[in-house]
């Protein structure tokens, strides 16, 4: 019998891209490593430890499943919203992110690089050679 349930992760494996969930009704024990769902573009972003997640179990115990990822709650509300607005968090708490509304971008993060086989360079980078033509 396959079964979809809502669980909370009670650890998290990053080297092998699993976790391990607790269900409010099983006290006793957690679930087995479960392995997270990376999606067809094979994204890798774990859930943190307490987050709540919906698991999709593939068998008639919790020994086999896939942890489908976060949901939307009352108590986690998303933190952009609109019909017209696409938002990816990269990390927690929103300390880097993509936002699309009506057309306009933002990419938002502590430090952004861009590389190819020539080099890199930061944003930074360019913003402070930017004023520096300015200034010319």
């Amino acid at each position: 019998m396959n079964e979809v349930r809502i669980g909370r992760v009670s650890s998290v494996n990053e080297l092998e891209g699993t976790v391990r969930i607790a269900y409010p009704d099983r006290s006793d024990r957690d679930t087995a490593e479960l392995p997270v769902f990376c999606g067809m573009g094979r994204e890798y972003r774990m859930p943190q430890v307490g987050e709540m997640v919906l698991v999709l179990h593939l068998s008639n115990d919790s020994s086999m499943g896939i942890v489908m990822g976060g949901f939307w709650s009352e108590d986690e509300k998303p933190p952009e919203s609109g019909g017209e607005t696409y938002y990816k968090e990269f990390q927690p708490q929103g300390d880097s992110f993509l936002r699309v509304i009506s057309g306009s971008m933002m990419f938002a993060s502590r430090e952004i690089v861009f590389r190819d086989a020539s080099g890199s360079i930061s944003v930074s980078e360019l913003l402070d050679l930017k004023r520096r033509v300015d200034e010319l």
